[in-house]
């Protein structure tokens, strides 16, 4: 559940920092129904001292739980590469390799076993290119280099995200912008997200088996 906890991060840290925006706005707003200058100021900065004060909170408990979130998954794509197999099951696999024949009901299912271990994988797809199947997985691309790469890209792109978010470019707070600024503002913002979510997707399959992928994984070449 790494990648949809991940894929949460960017509505959850909007939703965060608009309630927070919402208190200091009514507290900006009520400073200015004071009739006295003087009072209106010193209302309206404390308003905003505080305000500045709880985004650092939330900026940094952030930081702190998405940093947690992308090194937890690097930790866990490392242990699935590094992981062995039991004895008895790599001796199976061996085994198949020496076979004469193997049916593609029989490469499937041991698709299916095997599908979590990518050591496992790389002598199906071995096995599978000596009795001449078709493959519909990329499990040879799934490398490790590649997979950190990717995560580490999705992470970078996380994080330009939230700099714009808690920088104050989309801020509701931003009082003097214009409405075509902040609409403009917004549709960046939704492309940077938009893209965010795609690679999340595009991790997620890769990570992951998918209901929609073929049943029949390996096939007999025509």
């Amino acid at each position: 559940m790494t990648i949809a906890a991940i894929k949460k991060s960017v509505p959850e840290t909007i939703e965060a920092l608009s309630k927070l925006e919402t208190i200091y706005l009514l507290q900006h707003k009520k400073a200015m129904e004071s009739p006295y200058n003087e009072v209106r100021l010193g209302v309206s900065q404390k308003a905003r001292n505080a305000f500045k004060k709880e985004k650092a909170k939330l900026i940094e408990e952030l930081e702190t739980k998405y940093n947690s979130l992308f090194d937890g998954l690097r930790e866990t794509i490392k242990g699935q590469f590094t992981a062995t197999l039991a004895p008895e099951e790599s001796q199976t696999l061996q085994l198949w390799l020496m076979a004469e024949t193997i049916s593609e009901d029989e490469i499937n299912a041991l698709y299916e076993t095997h599908v979590s271990n990518p050591f496992a994988m790389k002598l199906i797809i071995q096995l599978a290119k000596k009795h001449g199947f078709n493959t519909a997985i990329e499990v040879l691309e799934n490398s490790l280099d590649n997979l950190l790469h990717e995560i580490k890209q999705t992470e970078l792109l996380q994080h330009t995200i939230f700099k714009w978010i808690l920088s104050g470019a989309f801020s509701n707070t931003a009082l003097d912008e214009s409405q075509n600024t902040q609409s403009n503002k917004k549709q960046y913002l939704d492309g940077l997200v938009d893209t965010f979510n795609l690679a999340c997707d595009k991790l997620d399959r890769k990570l992951n088996k998918k209901k929609d992928e073929p049943e029949e994984t390996f096939t007999q070449k025509d």
